[in-house]
């Protein structure tokens, strides 16, 4: 038969009735209660007698003091002597005079979590790694994380596919390195060589020519003929450059001595009226500055006109080549300064040039474990690509299979994350080779008609942005909730408390007991293993949006689909019903688990961990323990019922298959 034994211990030593000490031994008699609690407080209560005055006094001082309170159990039959709880304070007495009862109530060492505090703000980071942070944060604990065992559920998820111009114009938030959800970028889509449209995107060229013709001839010409001076170019753009980044050049060509002096206009605004003498070589005059200093305005087109004032040489001053280019997107340095052979054109400025463009983040929900982006678009060449990332810095892939390709999948094996966006780099290229015409490159956009980013997504609990403000048990309680973990604390006797953080199902314990009865109950009721959320009903179409979850090793190991639907007109968003969906499948899936209570002979052991009970040929997490000894009639009951916790931790389910909120 078991016995007990009580220490009560203190930092300091206390004057009592029976000296100065700083530890108490009680020889506890029954009744005896002792509840340890996974991800809670464990309580205990027990009952001793022949307890004079002054040790009653003594206890009472210590009790004051919230000493900590070691309980241990004895059993002759079976050999050993256990600690029952992680220490605790002792909170409660009541002391009989006349008959020298005593009863003394207490809790285990979860009771210092209620006591001590913290403010943590996450950001990002998986629930394992956050419950690392924050044990490492509590004085006195010492704990051991567990690694996630998430699994996938949900494959495939379309999270991304415009079908009109006001998709696509929602979707990209970046677009040639401006933030255009910024309230401080002046620029616009306006100002930028990109148009949306109902079919896709439309890449436009940042770069026209006039590639002039005339009587002068000379083989480092384009197409071997240039313009006398007073001529005209017209130039007519599909967007409007910034002011700022108006680029004006003209490849001059040859002309003999003397001096000519003639006006230059650009969109009916004189920039320049200078002298000019002999030239020998073909060479770009880079006019930008002086658009910059006289042109006021952006530029979407215009006229561009050269008139000679006056003239003392023997030649005319002619031009070969004018340019009207934007800056952001092309450097005069790199302009082809000859023709490609005798009599050709020019390789460069090409007339479109590489522009990227970023989505938003989308919230799928849950913890994304891998994407897929595809797209349609015209042309392929070396500067395009497409490419994903899980945390808005890095993108992947990196290793050169992102060009060139329409179609990429990537795994996310580093960001704790519900998000995911994706980015496309449209480039010039030459759909019909090289052109006999200048330039010779890049005289082609690529227009994209569809895009496609699915995901798959995983079970692991993700904080993506939230803080944490209350005492350090309810703080913890809430981490673990969000990726289905629980803490044991493990019975030490001295030095930091020690406990365990798992992920539910995934701890396995051997134990022995002498089972005296059991309950065992297996019901399919509230099984689910797929999870179907209607949002509000859309004003216009009449349609419910749809978000759907399902595990998929569920599906597989019955062998159907079973699906659970919900209308939830409070849910308007897809990551919203994404989170609600993903909750009601973790609960949905845990109610075809094997139930029960077993009755045994008074043992002790941790709860939260799997054990297996061989009756039953399973393996069942241990909920509560409940060990009591009262007059010589003792027991344990191990309650195995995990849907009582289930509850408490996400709600009920106990609803209609299908029911509508308003």
């Amino acid at each position: 038969m078991p016995s007990y034994l009580l220490i009560l211990e203190t930092e300091e030593p206390l004057d009592t009735p029976l000296g100065e000490t700083d530890h108490l031994a009680i020889q506890a008699v029954d009744p005896i209660n002792i509840e340890p609690r996974h991800t809670a407080v464990g309580l205990w209560s027990v009952d001793t007698a022949g307890v004079t005055d002054e040790q009653a006094q003594a206890i009472e001082q210590f009790a004051q003091a919230k000493a900590k309170t070691k309980i241990y159990v004895s059993d002759e039959h079976y050999g050993h002597e256990d600690l029952a709880l992680a220490p605790g304070p002792l909170h409660n007495t009541s002391y009989t005079e006349n008959t020298g009862e005593l009863s003394l109530e207490g809790e285990d060492a979860g009771y210092y979590l209620m006591v001590g505090s913290s403010d943590v703000h996450y950001q990002n980071i998986s629930v394992p790694d956050a419950l690392y942070d924050y044990w490492s944060r509590v004085d006195g604990f010492e704990a051991q994380v567990d690694d996630a065992e998430p699994r996938i559920i949900a494959e495939d998820v379309v999270v991304q596919s415009p079908t009109d111009a006001e998709h696509f114009d929602d979707l990209f938030v970046v677009v040639g390195g401006y933030d255009l959800e910024d309230d401080d970028t002046e620029i616009d889509l306006q100002n930028l060589p990109i148009e949306l449209t109902e079919k896709g995107i439309k890449h436009l060229p940042t770069c026209q020519h006039a590639d002039l013709s005339g009587d002068d001839t000379d083989d480092r010409y384009s197409g071997g003929e240039a313009a006398a001076v007073n001529t005209n170019a017209s130039f007519s753009l599909s967007y409007s450059i910034p002011n700022e980044h108006i680029g004006f050049a003209v490849r001059e060509g040859v002309w003999a001595g003397g001096t000519h002096t003639f006006r230059v206009e650009f969109d009916g605004t004189e920039i320049v009226e200078w002298s000019l003498s002999e030239n020998t070589e073909p060479q770009w005059a880079d006019y930008s500055s002086l658009v910059a200093s006289n042109y006021s305005g952006d530029f979407d087109g215009g006229g561009v006109v050269f008139q000679e004032t006056s003239s003392d040489g023997d030649s005319d001053y002619v031009i070969d080549d004018v340019v009207v280019y934007d800056q952001r997107f092309h450097d005069i340095a790199n302009f082809s300064s000859e023709v490609h052979e005798p009599g050709g054109y020019f390789n460069y400025p090409r007339e479109y040039a590489p522009i990227e463009l970023e989505t938003g983040a989308i919230d799928a929900g849950s913890h994304v474990d891998s994407g897929k982006l595809t797209v349609s678009m015209s042309g392929m060449s070396r500067d395009q690509r497409i490419q994903i990332s899980f945390d808005g810095e890095t993108w992947l892939p990196a290793d050169g299979s992102e060009n060139n390709t329409t179609s990429i999948a990537v795994a996310n094996d580093n960001v704790a994350t519900t998000t995911v966006q994706g980015r496309v780099r449209l480039s010039p290229h030459e759909p019909d080779g090289l052109q006999d015409a200048t330039p010779r490159y890049g005289y082609a956009g690529q227009d994209v008609t569809d895009w496609i980013l699915k995901v798959d997504l995983s079970s692991l609990g993700v904080i993506e942005d939230d803080r944490f403000e209350d005492n350090d048990l309810a703080n913890l309680q809430e981490l673990h909730s969000r990726g289905d973990y629980r803490f044991t604390l493990i019975p030490s006797e001295d030095g930091p408390i020690q406990v365990r953080s798992y992920q539910r199902g995934t701890w396995e314990l051997e134990a022995d007991w002498h089972a005296i009865d059991r309950d065992r109950n297996v019901t399919t009721e509230n099984y689910w293993n797929a999870v179907t959320i209607k949002g509000p009903r859309d004003e216009e179409t009449g349609e419910r949006p749809v978000t759907t979850r399902g595990d998929a090793d569920e599906i597989d190991r019955v062998n159907e689909r079973l699906e659970y639907t919900d209308i939830r007109n409070d849910l308007e968003t897809e990551a919203d019903r994404a989170t609600v969906a993903t909750q009601k499948l973790l609960e949905a899936v845990d109610q075809a688990e094997i139930t029960g209570t077993i009755e045994a002979a008074p043992t002790l052991i941790l709860p939260g961990p799997r054990y297996y009970v061989d009756t039953w040929d399973a393996w069942v997490d241990l909920e509560e323990l409940r060990y009591s000894d009262q007059f010589g009639g003792g027991n344990a009951l191990l309650d195995f019922d995990s849907r009582a916790m289930l509850v408490d931790r996400l709600g009920s389910t106990q609803r209609d298959l299908t029911r509508e909120k308003r």
